[in-house]
Parts: C-alpha cells; sequence; structure tokens
C-alpha cells in the first residue's frame, strides 16, 4: 500500500490521507511485518485479524506457547479448547500472499459457508516453512466480513483519539459469517415474539370482557 501519512498510523487504523474521512483496519500483513511509528514496542495480531497495541498482549495467548488444538468452533463464546491466538509483531511475521501457507489457509477459508465443513471450523493458522504465519481469518473474503471502517464526518483528530478497544463508532465481528447470518435470523425471531405477545394480550383481555 502506497501512503503518504504513515506517520498518524495505529496499530488498529491506518492514518486518513488527504480527503479520507474513513479509519481503515490495518491489514494482517502490515500488522506484522510494518512498523508502526506511534507504537515502537510492535503490534500484536489477534486471530480473528484484528490489529492491536502491545498492551494488549498476553504471553500465555501466544500461538506457539498455546496448550490445546488449534481450533475454533465458531461460536463467539465457545471455543474449542477454550483458547484465544495471539501473533506478536516482535517476534512474528506474516506469510506473503504466495506463500504455500496462504494459499492453503485462504483455500479452508472460502469454504467458511459450509456447514459441514470441520477444517474451515477447526483451523486458526497455517505456518509457513520460514516460521512465517497466515491467518484464516485474513483472508480477504472472511476479513472484510470480520472488520468495517470508522468513519465520521466531524473533525479527523477527534476521530483518532477514540481508536481504542473502548470506542463505539465501529463493529468488529469476531465469528464466521455462517454466525453472523445465524445472528440476523435469531434476531428475526426475536422481533417476531416481541410483536407478537403484546398483541396475543390485548386479544386475550378484548375477549374476556366480551364475556
Amino acid at each position: 500500500m502506497n501512503r503518504t501519512n504513515s506517520d498518524l498510523d495505529t496499530c488498529a487504523y491506518y492514518g486518513l490521507e488527504p480527503g479520507e474521512t474513513c479509519f481503515t483496519h490495518r491489514s494482517c500483513y502490515d500488522c506484522l511485518n510494518v512498523p508502526v511509528a506511534a507504537d515502537p514496542q510492535g503490534c500484536v495480531l489477534s486471530q480473528f485479524g484484528y490489529c492491536m497495541s502491545m498492551v494488549f498482549y498476553d504471553y500465555k495467548l501466544d500461538y506457539r506457547t498455546t496448550s490445546g488444538p488449534n481450533a475454533d468452533s465458531g461460536s463467539p463464546h465457545n471455543f474449542t479448547g477454550g483458547l484465544y491466538h495471539q501473533y506478536p509483531a516482535v517476534s512474528t511475521t506474516y506469510c506473503e500472499a504466495t506463500d504455500p501457507a496462504c494459499l492453503e489457509c485462504n483455500a479452508i477459508a472460502l469454504n467458511y459457508a459450509r456447514q459441514d465443513n470441520f477444517l474451515a471450523r477447526s483451523t486458526k493458522f497455517c505456518l509457513g516453512q520460514s516460521g512465517c504465519v497466515c491467518v484464516l481469518s485474513c483472508e480477504p473474503t472472511v476479513w472484510r466480513l470480520r472488520t468495517v471502517s470508522l468513519c465520521d464526518d466531524s473533525d479527523p483528530s477527534t476521530i483518532a483519539d477514540s481508536n481504542s478497544d473502548s470506542s463505539t463508532s465501529w463493529t468488529a465481528y469476531t465469528t464466521s459469517p455462517s454466525i453472523i447470518v445465524n445472528r440476523t435470523s435469531n434476531n428475526l425471531s426475536n422481533l417476531y415474539w416481541v410483536l407478537a405477545v403484546p398483541v396475543f394480550i390485548v386479544l386475550l383481555v378484548g375477549c374476556a370482557l366480551c364475556l
């Protein structure tokens, strides 16, 4: 990415280029391979493809030291093995797009939509021959579904100050696309009950008065 305003980058977002009003999430590749002036200690990449400051790093979650399977059940709360994985830039590099590890992970990620595809739901990352990593959530199609830009028409300097986990101006998806679809279906079901129950009560009271 050819950029002119990298001095305003953070681990989470790229700095705004002239004319831009939307902050874009830092890519997985840049998270681990490109230094950030504002975060000299480096960044850490989550298994969901979200780049964060090293202040959020937990050595117990380092992908090289965690015990248990390299698996994700697909649930936002229940992970096989109870483990999250983190990839610190200080000791990890992200594979090139042509690396066999990335080609394998991308092929697996594209099968997320298949309900019976265990491999797509049980793999967090692939390890390249040089020791580099390729994270399943960073496959372009999946990554775009899990992350959104932070946009605001107000003073860009005020947006930059809000680039923290406490900001409520944006949402980062942390589940597979199929889970997002299922959540939408569940929300529609909940809306049905919210509307149906009051109507039923009104009809019931009306019938009682008629008697």
